[in-house]
Formats: C-alpha cells, structure tokens, sequence
C-alpha cells in the first residue's frame, strides 16, 4: 500500500491509503454506475504551489461502454481556486481511465457543475454515441469534501 498524505495551509489534513491499481472505494460500487475518484495532493518534498495535484480516476461498471465528461472546481474557503474539465471517451465495462491535473492550491471542498451543457448530469456517451441526459449514476468520492452532492 501507498500512503499519500496532503497539506493544506503548512497543516496535514489527512491521509488517505490507497491499494496499488485500484480506488480505494471502487470495491462497494454497484451495477450501473460510474464512480469518479478525486484526490487532490501535494507532490512529496515540493511546496504546495509547486506540488498541487489533482488525481481522477473514472471507473465504469455499467454494462455498456461510456463516455463521461464533468466541468469541476475546487474551492477553498469560499474562493474558487482551480476549475478543470475532465473528459474520458470509451471505457468499456468494468473499465477506468486516469487523468492527473496540476492545481494553483489545496482546495477544501470540491465541486461538480451540474449545470454544464457540456458535461454529466446533462450530457455523455453511451455506446459511443451522445445522449442526454445520462442514463447512467455517477458516483462522486474524493478525499476532500464534496459540495452539492
């Protein structure tokens, strides 16, 4: 196991084990659903603004191949500090995709736009062709709190 630790303001506010090639809560997804992982984490032995990243996984365990898209940001204190969209195409079952971002700070509670015209609740790929709204759950985990959930 790894252990990823993160600081936010000088001060470690968490841990967070994670088992090599999975998320850590991939196992209790049910039929149907897509899970998006968020871990937001300072690189080791860089500063913050120097180390901050942004680590999605996106798992699919529906019984069709997805495509799924969200517009998100973190926010700190109440100010928004990173805004991002993350797009996968054509995952098949029990498939995932990763995608790491760079962010300017820690954020403290993450966000999903669900008003996106360009993103899930109201638009995916399902079998490789669009469809709105999605069929299909999204499940959102993250190691930081998640806003309008």
């Amino acid at each position: 196991m790894r252990r990823l630790a993160f600081a936010a303001a000088g001060v470690v506010a968490a841990t967070l084990l994670c088992l090599p090639g999975s998320t850590a809560l991939a196992a209790g997804a049910e039929e149907g659903e897509v899970v998006v992982s968020t871990w937001v984490f300072v690189s080791p032995g860089m500063s913050e603004k120097r180390g901050c990243r942004i680590r999605v996984v996106v798992e699919n365990f529906t019984p069709v191949s997805i495509g799924y898209s969200g517009k998100y940001r973190t926010i700190l204190k109440g100010n928004e500090k990173d805004a991002w969209f993350v797009t996968t195409s054509r995952i098949p079952p029990k498939g995932k995709t990763e995608r790491l971002y760079s962010c300017v700070l820690l954020g403290d509670t993450l966000e999903l736009d669900r008003t996106s015209d360009n993103g899930y609740p109201r638009i995916c790929e399902v079998d490789g062709e669009n469809t709105s709204p999605c069929p299909f759950k999204a499940r959102q985990v993250s190691n930081i709190a998640i806003s309008g959930h």
